[in-house]
């Protein structure tokens, strides 16, 4: 694993390029900036060469960054990577294995994705390793201490829980990961 930055001027078999999103690649700082977004697309393209047989390019479903869940939005260089050098992938298929395969580039369906931008809907619990949280519940994190659950957003498998804490104020949680110990 190395940055694009170090890759320049290496060449390997297979190349896994991740998190080719907007906001990551290109970053939230460069957006409103047309000569940094250039920068980052010329980057992309090293990127994108380092490959000798096979490129996988992935995108995540949902990215949680300080606490918040938002749906993962293709970036503008994954678009315009013309059609002919592409082989969609679905989520959670493997691509096939193509020995001594040149230029291949492989993808994940954006039809496959569909249900990742609707909108979570609020719920009045979620069911999570076993334990059934509700608004109101008194709970315990290991670092955050006693809280209690103000309100609960299924999302996918999971839920966002958002809790005030004694100590620390409001915290957004994914219950899936919180370690809390209902009180």
């Amino acid at each position: 694993m190395m940055t694009v930055h170090s890759a320049k001027g290496l060449e390997f078999p297979i190349v896994f390029l991740t998190g080719l999103e907007e906001g990551l690649f290109p970053s939230a700082r460069s957006m409103n900036q047309p000569e940094d977004i250039e920068e980052e697309r010329r980057l992309c393209y090293v990127a994108i060469t380092r490959a000798k047989q096979i490129l996988y390019i992935t995108q995540t479903r949902s990215r949680t960054v300080f606490g918040r869940t938002t749906p993962g939005m293709p970036s503008r260089f994954y678009k315009e990577i013309p059609a002919e050098f592409i082989k969609e992938v679905g989520v959670m298929s493997k691509a096939p294995h193509i020995p001594n395969t040149a230029d291949k580039l492989y993808r994940r369906s954006n039809s496959a994705s569909a249900e990742v931008y609707k909108k979570p809907q609020p719920a009045a619990h979620a069911k999570i390793s076993n334990q059934c949280f509700t608004s109101g519940d008194r709970v315990m994190h290991p670092k955050f201490g006693e809280g209690i659950i103000l309100s609960i957003v299924p999302f996918e498998r999971d839920a966002l829980l958002e809790i005030r804490f004694e100590q620390v104020g409001v915290k957004r949680l994914m219950a899936a990961y919180a370690k809390l110990k209902k009180l």
